[in-house]
């Protein structure tokens, strides 16, 4: 790494184009940098100057300290969001970045050190359990720890009254059924598909019926709340979060992963401490999660 007067040189995530504005950290010793979302805007971290599919050139717009304790949190939990909230109001090492993420994205993200937390809600089709090998495969050369971040309900959204009356996983057959889909290694998408095919239909009419694809649980509530679309995967919570009605397909546990060697680290250990406080808890429970198990430590798992 090379930082120079007003000027850091750092990596970017490969899988993701960077242009204009970007959100820089300090992961694994090196850095790294991840694009925005239109949300950030007010929150300018750094202007991209040069960028390639490995590397960039960013002039960062604070201080290079403010930028090597920031804590990023990759997932696909809107919860995650409230989290870092929380945690950037009281007082504490580090400041905390949600960057919403698939499930599969945010672990791959999580194992090539570019971002500090991943979260997951895979479930094995087979058990109904959550599934860790999607995280087995991305724990080469280290240990990781699995920490309970919450239960939620995942499903469909449909629009206030729900006026199609969609009541279960049928209804995605129905002829003028418009989808807004998850993107393709996603646990909604994963979730949408077995549950398809529990029902004994094909998973095919998902691109026949869908209007978009969407990389996140609030963007496919929204979608249905602008009428794009008239039916989602998505979760509880989203759907509060826009006035829509909800029509559960499974009950999954949300977890966060993070390298089981950082656990005391001081930023990780005010989030972990952040979990399994009651009033966290509470708020998790208002939001629509059940939060009996938040903070707690899951699992540990080794490559095999």
């Amino acid at each position: 790494m090379r930082l120079r007067t007003g000027m850091l040189r750092c990596a970017v995530v490969v899988s993701e184009a960077l242009e204009g504005r970007a959100i820089v950290a300090e992961v694994g010793g090196r850095w790294v940098a991840h694009p925005t979302n239109a949300s950030d805007a007010a929150r300018l971290a750094a202007i991209v100057h040069d960028a390639t599919p490995s590397r960039a050139t960013v002039e960062l717009l604070s201080a290079p300290e403010v930028a090597r304790s920031r804590m990023l949190l990759a997932g696909c939990a809107p919860a995650l969001g409230v989290l870092a909230d929380r945690l950037n109001e009281s007082m504490g090492p580090g400041s905390f970045r949600w960057l919403p993420r698939s499930s599969d994205v945010a672990l791959d993200a999580l194992a090539a050190d570019r971002v500090h937390v991943g979260g997951t809600h895979f479930v094995d089709a087979r058990t109904g359990a959550p599934d860790l090998v999607a995280v087995r495969r991305r724990a080469v050369g280290r240990e990781l720890a699995v920490v309970t971040l919450a239960h939620w309900e995942v499903g469909l959204v449909v629009a206030a009254g729900n006026p199609r009356g969609v009541r279960d996983i049928g209804a995605l057959a129905r002829r003028g059924t418009r989808i807004a889909l998850r993107e393709v290694g996603s646990g909604a998408r994963r979730m949408l598909e077995s549950e398809l095919r529990r029902a004994g239909l094909p998973t095919a009419l998902l691109g026949e019926h869908a209007v978009l694809t969407l990389h996140g649980h609030l963007e496919v509530a929204q979608a249905v709340a602008l009428g794009v679309a008239n039916v989602g995967p998505s979760t509880h919570d989203a759907a509060r979060s826009y006035g829509l009605d909800f029509v559960p397909l499974a009950r999954e546990r949300f977890d966060v992963v993070v390298p089981r060697e950082g656990l005391t680290e001081p930023r990780v250990a005010r989030m972990m401490d952040t979990l399994a406080s009651a009033r966290w808890r509470r708020e998790l429970e208002a939001l629509g999660y059940e939060a009996s198990e938040s903070g707690q430590v899951a699992a540990t798992v080794r490559a095999a």
